[in-house]
């Protein structure tokens, strides 16, 4: 656990990835912390870690991170708000939905498709229109998933 203090940010990313990896929750405390390292590769394997251990008490300090300069931070932080799967998480991740990056477009529609939240309905109805083909695919299985009746007319008229 001392690693994740080490000086080298490589040392940091691994000590954060092997927390996850080993779904550590005594770590989580520590990975919230470096959720704010001035290296963003550790912030980014930092949210992959908390997503892999679903640390619900890294909602907030996840949902902060869907708005820090760095794509691949966005990116990690909602897919990790996707695991964790709670629903508190959803009004951000429909908001990541207008993200500048595919990256996190897609990740944001993945992860409201594991929550399930028919919250997310009408933002992943407008994101079957995304420009990138990939997000489309997403915010289609994530409709899929939420598969309440407006979800499934939506994606009716979307293959109509």
């Amino acid at each position: 656990l001392s690693a994740i203090n080490d000086d080298d940010p490589a040392i940091r990313r691994i000590a954060a990835s092997v927390l996850g990896q080993l779904k550590h929750e005594p770590g989580v405390p520590a990975l919230i912390q470096h959720l704010e390292d001035d290296n963003f590769l550790v912030r980014r394997t930092a949210a992959e870690a908390l997503g892999i251990i679903q640390a619900k008490v890294a909602i907030d300090p996840l949902i902060r991170l869907l708005h820090v300069d760095e794509w691949l931070v966005r990116r990690y932080a909602a897919w990790a708000l996707g695991q964790i799967g709670d629903t508190r998480a959803v009004p951000s991740l429909i908001h990541a939905l207008q993200d500048p990056s595919a990256e996190v477009r897609f990740r944001a529609a993945e992860a409201l498709g594991t929550i399930r939240s028919d919250q997310a309905t009408r933002a992943l109805t407008k994101a079957l229109s995304d420009q990138n083909e990939i997000v489309r695919r997403f915010a289609t299985w994530a409709l899929k998933q939420i598969g309440t009746p407006e979800a499934m007319i939506a994606l009716s008229r979307w293959n109509s």
